[in-house]
C-alpha cells in the first residue's frame, strides 16, 4: 500500500490481489468531519457476442499503475 500526505490530508492508493471489501474500504475513508462517502461498484454481463462470462481478469504493472494513481489524486509518485 502507498501512502503519501498532502494539504487535503493522507492519500492512500494500493492494489489488491484479493477480492476488495467495500465495507473496509468505507472504513478506512470514511471522516466524521465528512458528509458522505459516494462509491460505485459494477458487475459484468453472464454473456458477451454470444459466450458466458465465467470470469474477468485484470492486469497492470504495478509500479505505474500506483504512479498514475497517486498522480490522478494530486500526489508524486
Amino acid at each position: 500500500m502507498a501512502a503519501i500526505d498532502s494539504a487535503d490530508g493522507p492519500l492512500c492508493v494500493f492494489i489488491s490481489h484479493d477480492p476488495l471489501s467495500l465495507d473496509l474500504l468505507m472504513k478506512k475513508v470514511s471522516d466524521n468531519g465528512c458528509g458522505a462517502i459516494t462509491t460505485f461498484s459494477g458487475t459484468t454481463r453472464d454473456n458477451f457476442e454470444g459466450k458466458e462470462v465465467v470470469r474477468l481478469e485484470y492486469e497492470a504493472y504495478e509500479p505505474m499503475a500506483l504512479k498514475v494513481h497517486l498522480g490522478m489524486q494530486g500526489g508524486t509518485a
